[in-house]
């Protein structure tokens, strides 16, 4: 649940192999970002991202989060069933995004990845959240979005449908 803020300039150097496993909900390179924190000129290659929750290569869960040239290329991103309602908002870039002020993404990519979630799942966000979340010129290339909602141990259980998209999974006004 930590959260980090200001501003993240990447400056277009590469992060290669970043690798973050486990069960912990809001995985990674930043697990949570603070209100209006901008990351910009980040490039990675080859990630492999697993938790239970909230999974991006860039940011998990970003609160008015602002992303500027933000590139991924090659890798997967998992995200795993733990409890009744997880396993769900994994994206190539931001698994969440939520704006109670602004947020948004732009001028980033995504290419030659594999992600999986139970739902909410797709190349570049997994769920936008809010009217003023701006999703813009993103391109997502060469990538297997897999949205497992169906788990034998909750076929019976009435969880929400799965949603799952080449850029955005799941785009909520509220």
């Amino acid at each position: 649940n930590n959260t980090i803020a200001g501003t993240f300039d990447g400056g277009d150097h590469v992060i290669s192999n970043l690798t973050v496993t486990g069960t912990e909900k809001r995985v990674g390179l930043f697990a949570s970002t603070g209100r209006g924190m901008t990351i910009k000129n980040v490039r990675m290659n080859n990630v492999n991202i697993e938790g239970s929750d909230y999974a991006g290569a860039i940011v998990g869960y970003g609160l008015c989060a602002r992303l500027e040239n933000c590139h991924v290329d090659g890798g997967s991103i998992t995200v795993n069933v733990l409890n009744n309602d997880g396993g769900a908002k994994a994206g190539g870039i931001v698994g969440y995004l939520t704006a109670q002020n602004v947020a948004h993404l732009k001028g980033s990519s995504v290419k030659n990845m594999t992600i999986r979630a139970f739902r909410d799942v797709a190349g570049a966000v997994g769920m936008a959240q809010g009217t003023a979340c701006i999703i813009d010129d993103v391109l997502v290339e060469n990538v297997t979005v897999i949205a497992d909602r169906y788990i034998e141990t909750y076929k019976d259980n009435p969880f929400p449908a799965a949603n799952a998209g080449e850029v955005v999974g799941r785009r909520d006004s509220n």
